[in-house]
């Protein structure tokens, strides 16, 4: 599994080591409830996180 993890603010990236066990929980309860892979970027704004399943460049800011 490919990601990249961003603070939504700045867009700059997470290294913690306990946002990067929260992206493997946030997959494996996709996983189990949409029976697939996450792609694309998803947010949790209530973290102020984003996480891009894809394995490409970050992609710009999105518009407030």
């Amino acid at each position: 599994m490919e990601y990249k993890l961003f603070r939504l603010r700045d867009r700059e990236p997470v290294e913690a080591l306990e946002a990067h066990v929260l992206v493997h929980a946030y997959t494996a309860a996709w996983r189990k409830f949409y029976l697939s892979e996450p792609s694309g970027e998803h947010f949790i704004e209530s973290l102020g996180l984003a996480i891009d399943f894809c394995s490409g460049e970050p992609r710009p800011a999105r518009l407030q």
